[in-house]
């Protein structure tokens, strides 16, 4: 197998090696809402979920590129739609849908573990790695021996 990989367990508890491919939306991250994420009403705030899916998919980008300089470029409609209330878990998904010469798109799943619900989708995330001046910088792994010469 080419690229990247992990194990994974099945039912009878057996070793599978599989292959990470673009396409897979891949759930690494979980939260626990306390009261501090709450909004007045009652329900996990928003802002808080949106930070949270900002730092996950910072993080995956990041690895996707091979660096810790990644800002975020662009976010797409953003569609709530269920609540989340004190106590749940969410669990943040994120999937690589293309990368290019300097930018890594993701979507973004977030699931409601005790209601078993979607909690949150977008369709398209946007980081971007940069240089120690802001600017964009061409992350230099995809390009073939021939290229470079």
């Amino acid at each position: 197998m080419d690229g990247r990989w992990f194990y994974n367990y099945d039912d009878c508890d057996n070793i599978n090696i599989v292959d990470m491919e673009v396409g897979w939306m891949k759930f690494l991250t979980r939260k626990l809402v306390t009261h501090e994420d709450l909004n007045p009403r009652g329900y996990l705030h928003g802002g808080q979920l949106l930070k949270w899916i900002d730092e996950e998919g910072g993080i995956h980008a990041g690895l996707e590129l091979n660096t810790g300089l990644i800002v975020t470029k662009y976010i797409s409609d953003i569609n709530f739609k269920f609540p989340v209330i004190l106590g749940d878990v969410v669990e943040i998904g994120m999937q690589t849908i293309e990368i290019g010469k300097t930018s890594c798109v993701l979507s973004c799943e977030v699931r409601s573990l005790h209601a078993d619900k979607v909690v949150l989708t977008i369709d398209k995330i946007v980081y971007v790695r940069v240089n120690k001046y802001g600017l964009p910088k061409g992350h230099g792994w995809m390009n073939s021996k021939k290229d470079r010469e």
